[in-house]
């Protein structure tokens, strides 16, 4: 593990993959650049040193190119261009101090939140503001966006969460579910995100379902950061007390709860896409270590070191996902399929031999010593099996677990399977107790068997109806049946049966992701049946149903009726035709940034003149139509001048209007405040009014 130590608490860092170059802000309000070794290549000085410690006041861009810093105890905050080292704008938004800052991935956004509970939306390159989004209760602690731009998620001081989709700015999704502040929000798969409050609290929430889907282990420690991987396979949790833990999102469980234990407060965690880690501390520390390093565990594996690889386990639990680890388990597994073998046959040394390169662990050198101690009484097992006392050779079994893999095991319950098949062919024959407790004789006094043996012929005809049933392959009456007669799933059968459902689900995912929508519906069919696959079925449904009706609008061209869909999903749909206009729709938003930034209302009424039939577009629309007014307010009061009274009034006149048209937005209300700003003898005020969309008609004879 590399590290290097700074003389101030590190705030955020970043990792640029395409130059392989760490980005660092430290409280003290350096910008450095480090490269691989960690030596520091670049950077400046921002004169913003930061206050509190665990505030969100710090933010890095992917690229390295931007940093913005608030200035403590005001509502500004400055984005430095990094590359030529200087100032590019202040903003200046919030009521109150800001309290969270945030850079999308493509550099697109720079994302606002304040004391105020307000969270305001800048174009990062011009610092133009272009909107606001739901406003919390209390200080805005957390703020994140999906990597697609479609979705942003802002948590506060007050516990509450809203999700908001970018593309129409209407409807948003408030979570409830956390006692204390948000310390961290991330985008999960389809529909989900994972939060982190102060208090150790972590929670999945479905938020198309608007509500907590599981509540995570709870962290015995205050969370100060949360970090996905690129792969969003783990979560990786810092704490006040220097603790690393790591969740398995995949399986939504605690994977580590302790990766790590440093000497100071994590404040920052970054994880690329090669699963390089990086950790910031608060006593300056930055450590960097790699979670799986392919390389070197290939070349223990090839030495057969197999106890290099086991000990690096020890250090990283990651490296059960490599190819390496997985091979060597494979041949211990073989080893063990052999030496049992062997140790059958009295060949203990033999057995130690094809056993020795695994002996190199305390936990797999306790297994072996345990197996070869248990084949002692292999003997007495094999006598009782060859003679049929299965009565006293599977209490053994229970003792000497090991005995469970020989073939000897094996063969006892083939015995049994293939006796007990044929009792219940039989059950209904008028002989059948005489036949079946012949048959069965050798399986007497074993407690597991002894009770299959006694439910066949107590529940004869329950038997007889579910070996029907099981000819129907009718999986929902099968599995209803089941229901009502649980002691059926102890029958082999009930096994076959849902490795089936196993295979099943594989190929319908398989199936899904080509859109073969005929074998997905076959394969749905068979595990609607299937209880436990109940709740995968009916989501799955759900979605074969939107994309075939997707399709079918695509196929039409109808694009209001796909807006109307996509618009209201939150989540990404793969198909081309979606995929193609999402992407225009990217490019008149970008247009729109600039034409916003320039003030220009008709460009931006041109720009949108095919999407104002589109509903869950309007709210969008207004927002930059807005926005460009602003601006273009800002320059007429800054033209004019705060003496010029005609252009005052025409000013006046015409937010009032606009405040008559779209009702009490916050964007009318910020143009009252500049307004009033500028106009400092001036008190202009516009009673509450209902916010409302506008038709094109309105827009044009306002605008036009």
């Amino acid at each position: 593990m590399d590290s290097v130590t700074f003389d101030s608490v590190i705030r955020n860092i970043v990792y640029n993959q395409e130059d392989s170059k760490l980005g660092v802000l430290t409280e003290d309000g350096n910008f450095r650049v480090l490269d691989e070794n960690l030596k520091t290549v670049a950077g400046f000085k921002t004169n913003l040193p930061q206050e509190y410690h665990y505030r969100q006041t710090q933010f890095i861009s992917t690229d390295l190119k931007y940093v913005v810093l608030s200035k403590p105890k005001t509502n500004q905050a400055v984005v430095f261009d990094t590359v030529n080292k200087k100032a590019l704008y202040t903003i200046a938004k919030n009521s109150g101090e800001v309290e969270t800052l945030f850079i999308n991935n493509s550099d697109k956004y720079l994302v606002s939140g304040g004391m105020d509970g307000r969270t305001y939306i800048f174009d990062l390159k011009t610092g133009h503001f272009l909107y606001n989004l739901p406003s919390h209760t209390d200080y805005v602690t957390a703020i994140t966006i999906t990597n697609t731009t479609q979705l942003v998620a802002t948590g506060s001081f007050d516990g509450t969460i809203y999700v908001t989709n970018l593309s129409t700015l209407k409807n948003p999704i408030k979570l409830i579910g956390h006692d204390s502040f948000i310390s961290g929000i991330e985008f999960l798969n389809k529909g989900k995100l994972v939060s982190a409050e102060k208090n150790g609290n972590i929670i999945i929430f479905d938020f198309i379902q608007r509500k907590v889907k599981k509540r995570l282990e709870k962290v015995p420690d205050d969370i100060t950061k949360i970090k996905l991987d690129p792969k969003r396979e783990f979560l990786f949790v810092g704490t006040k007390l220097g603790r690393l833990l790591v969740y398995d999102m995949v399986n939504e469980v605690l994977f580590s709860p302790s990766l790590h234990k440093y000497t100071a407060s994590i404040m920052d965690i970054f994880v690329t896409n090669d699963g390089i880690l990086f950790i910031a501390l608060r006593n300056g520390a930055v450590y960097k270590e790699k979670l799986i390093d392919d390389e070197k565990y290939n070349a223990y594996y090839e030495e057969k070191n197999y106890g290099a690889i086991y000990k690096e386990l020890e250090r990283s639990p990651f490296v059960i996902y490599t190819q390496a680890y997985k091979m060597i388990e494979q041949k211990w597994e073989e080893a063990l399929v052999v030496a049992k073998e062997l140790l059958s046959q009295k060949k203990i040394d033999e057995a130690k031999k094809i056993l020795a390169p695994f002996n190199t662990t305390a936990k797999k050198n306790s297994t072996i010593k345990t197996i070869i101690s248990e084949f002692e009484e292999f003997e007495k097992f094999k006598y009782y099996v060859d003679t049929k006392k299965y009565a006293l050779a599977y209490p053994l079994t229970l003792k000497y677990v090991s005995f469970l893999d020989t073939k000897e095991y094996k063969k006892m319950e083939d015995d049994w399977s293939k006796k007990f098949n044929k009792a219940q062919d039989v059950i209904l024959d008028p002989r059948s107790d005489e036949i079946v407790q012949d048959l069965l004789k050798d399986f007497r006094g074993i407690p597991s068997k002894t009770k299959q043996i006694q439910q066949l012929l107590k529940e004869k005809v329950v038997f007889d109806m579910f070996k029907k049933r099981l000819d129907s392959r009718n999986y929902k009456e099968i599995f209803n049946y089941i229901k009502h007669h649980p002691f059926l799933k102890e029958l082999e059968i009930y096994g076959q049966l849902m490795k089936y459902a196993d295979s099943c689900y594989l190929n319908l995912t398989k199936s899904l992701s080509a859109l073969d929508f005929l074998k997905v519906r076959e394969y749905l069919d068979i595990l609607e049946g299937f209880e436990e696959y109940e709740s995968d079925v009916k989501e799955i449904q759900k979605e074969v149903a939107l994309l075939i009706q997707l399709s079918e609008y695509c196929k039409n061209n109808n694009v209001i009726k796909i807006y109307e869909i996509i618009d209201n999903l939150n989540y990404d749909i793969d198909l081309d035709c979606v995929i193609k206009m999402k992407q225009k729709w990217e490019k008149i938003i970008d247009k729109a940034d600039t034409l916003s930034y320039q003030g220009d209302v008709k460009g931006l009424l041109e720009l949108f003149k095919s999407y104002f039939i589109i509903k869950s577009k309007s709210t969008i629309i207004k927002k930059y139509i807005l926005s460009a007014y602003a601006k273009k307010l800002e320059y007429f009061m800054k033209k004019a001048g705060n003496t010029n009274e005609k252009i005052k009034m025409q000013l006046q006149d015409k937010i009032l209007k606009l405040h008559e048209m779209f009702g009490s937005v916050e964007e009318i209300k910020s143009m009252l405040y500049s307004f009033n700003t500028f106009y400092e003898d001036t008190m202009l005020f516009a009673e509450e009014l209902p916010e409302r969309d506008v038709s094109r008609k309105e827009y044009d004879s306002f605008f036009g």
